[in-house]
C-alpha cells in the first residue's frame, strides 16, 4: 500500500520517482535493496581492505545480522503493534540492523568514497522506508500507535526498555533463518560471501599482478552480469513479450 499525503511528497523529493519506478518495475526490488546492492558492488570493486578494516567492519556487520535475526525471530506481522524483544528499545530494529550490516561492509572496504556513499544512500533509502512504515502504522492502528511512538526511539536505541505490550511470543531461530518473512539465512550467507571475498583480496597472490587483475575482473563480471540478468529477467524480457503479444493481437 502506497503512502499518500505530505509525507509522500517529501519522500519524492529525496528519492526521485524515476529511480523508485525503475527499481520496482525493472529490478523488482525496493530502493533500499537497490542501494544495498550498489554499496556491496562498490565495496567489492573499489575496496582495499586490510585486517583492521575487516575487524572494524565485521563488528558492525555482525551486530547488524544479529539484530536482524533477533527481530525476525519473533515473527511479527506487518501492521501488528507488539512491543516485545528489540521493539522495546527501538521502533525499527530490523532497519537498524540492515544499516549496520551494510555500513560494516563499507567500513571493511577501507574506501572513504564507499563509506561516504554508503551513509548517503542508506540514509536516503531507509528514511523513506521509516516514514512509509510509520504512515502505515498510523492508518492501520490509529491512536494506539501514538503512545508507542512517544515511548520508543525511532532508529537510535534507547538505554531503558519501553513497557512490554501485546502478544507474548518466544524467539525462534528456525523462524528467523528459514521460515519467516525475512529469512535471515540469506543475510548470513551474504556476509560470509562478502567478507570471504574481502579476505581473499588481502592475500598477496590476489592483491597485485596478474592474479589481482583476474580477481578484480571476476568481481566486475559477476556484479555487472547479475544486474544485467536481473534487469533482463524482470524488465526487458517481459516488455518484449508484451509488445510481441500486443502486435500479434492487432495484426
Amino acid at each position: 500500500m502506497q503512502a499518500t499525503g505530505p509525507g509522500r511528497k517529501n519522500l519524492s523529493q529525496a528519492m526521485p520517482q524515476g529511480v523508485e519506478r525503475f527499481c520496482q518495475t525493472r529490478l523488482r526490488c525496493s530502493t533500499a535493496a537497490a542501494a544495498a546492492y550498489t554499496l556491496v558492488s562498490a565495496a567489492l570493486l573499489w575496496g582495499e581492505p586490510n585486517k583492521i578494516s575487516l575487524m572494524m567492519g565485521g563488528v558492525s556487520s555482525l551486530l547488524g545480522v544479529a539484530l536482524r535475526i533477533l527481530t525476525a525471530g519473533y515473527g511479527y506481522k506487518v501492521g501488528e503493534l507488539t512491543v516485545r524483544g528489540p521493539y522495546r528499545f527501538v521502533r525499527h530494529p530490523y532497519y537498524l540492523g540492515t544499516m549496520l550490516l551494510y555500513l560494516g561492509i563499507c567500513i571493511a572496504s577501507r574506501s572513504a568514497y564507499v563509506v561516504g556513499a554508503g551513509m548517503t544512500l542508506l540514509g536516503i533509502a531507509y528514511r523513506r522506508q521509516l516514514v512509509l512504515d510509520e504512515h502505515r502504522w498510523r492508518e492501520r492502528l490509529g491512536p494506539a500507535v501514538v503512545e508507542f511512538f512517544a515511548g520508543v526511539s525511532a532508529i537510535v536505541p534507547q538505554l531503558l526498555p519501553a513497557p512490554a505490550f501485546g502478544e507474548k511470543r518466544r524467539f525462534s531461530m528456525a523462524l528467523a533463518l528459514l521460515a519467516g518473512r525475512h529469512r535471515e539465512l540469506d543475510a548470513v550467507l551474504l556476509v560470509l560471501l562478502v567478507y570471504g571475498v574481502f579476505y581473499l583480496s588481502t592475500l598477496s597472490l590476489l592483491a597485485t599482478g596478474i592474479g589481482g587483475d583476474l580477481f578484480r575482473s571476476a568481481i566486475v563480471i559477476t556484479t555487472v552480469g547479475y544486474a544485467i540478468l536481473r534487469i533482463a529477467h524482470y524488465g526487458a524480457i517481459p516488455y518484449v513479450r508484451t509488445s510481441l503479444h500486443s502486435r500479434s493481437r492487432f495484426s
